[in-house]
């Protein structure tokens, strides 16, 4: 039977780029951010999803377009160094959401490189595995230089955290995520979800139970789910 519609000659080239985007990537470089944004963000889900998504996938295909960025489950493939080249480019400055699940190769000075170069980050998504958390729990300590990751009220005279967020005036101003308003930590500890709390009641912890995490993770993966224009993911 014949389809019920014909792929773009645009999307179908990119079904032969995707297939090679590891290769691509050693080849052509940061010369592929001349593509379009559509297909650099088709590319890098790929790479994600096929385990090939590294600090050189990131430079060569991310830049100030992407109001999002997805980097869960690369392990040590994904460092601070690959965070911190983004930065020095400002790819990060239209980022609104990221989501760094089980990246080991992030570490806290990563996350606080991360979140300062991207002052309209919204919503973090981090964790994934014990070496993660520790991570994150590294990342909102408020001990830690520059503050850690949460936003910070300070005083820019005396660069005094402040305790109260009421009265804001032009002498105060916020480091760390400033514009954070979700963050999503499965495994989040009874510490950590106190500290956010305390630091900053504006930022809302979505800690999903293991339970609806798998869950969600097999209906991802199913087979039986396709999706179907208009109507999103639907099983069969």
């Amino acid at each position: 039977a014949m389809p019920r519609e014909v792929k773009p000659l645009k999307w179908l080239v990119v079904d032969l780029l995707a297939a090679h985007v590891d290769e691509l990537v050693e080849v052509a470089g940061e010369s592929l951010l001349s593509l379009p944004p559509d297909v650099r963000q088709a590319l890098l889900a790929v790479a994600r999803r096929k385990g090939v998504l590294d600090d050189a996938a990131l430079v060569a295909l991310v830049d100030e377009s992407f109001a999002a960025l997805d980097v869960s489950g690369c392990g040590d493939a994904v460092t601070d160094a690959g965070v911190r080249a983004l930065a020095a480019k400002g790819a990060l400055r239209s980022v609104v959401a990221v989501d760094v699940t089980g990246c080991a190769g992030v570490s806290a000075d990563g996350l606080r490189a991360l979140v300062l170069a991207a002052p309209k980050l919204e919503i973090l998504r981090y964790g994934g595995d014990p070496t993660c958390d520790a991570t994150c729990r590294a990342a909102i300590a408020p001990a830690n230089p520059g503050g850690g990751v949460l936003p910070r009220l300070t005083d820019s005279r005396t660069h005094a955290s402040l305790e109260s967020w009421e009265a804001l005036d032009d002498t105060e101003t916020l480091e760390g995520a400033r514009s954070l308003r979700w963050l999503v930590w499965p495994d989040i500890d009874r510490t950590s979800r106190r500290r956010v709390a305390a630091r900053c009641l504006r930022v809302r912890v979505v800690a999903p139970s293991p339970e609806v995490s798998s869950a969600a993770r097999e209906a991802a993966e199913d087979v039986h789910f396709v999706a179907v224009t208009g109507e999103g993911w639907v099983g069969w």
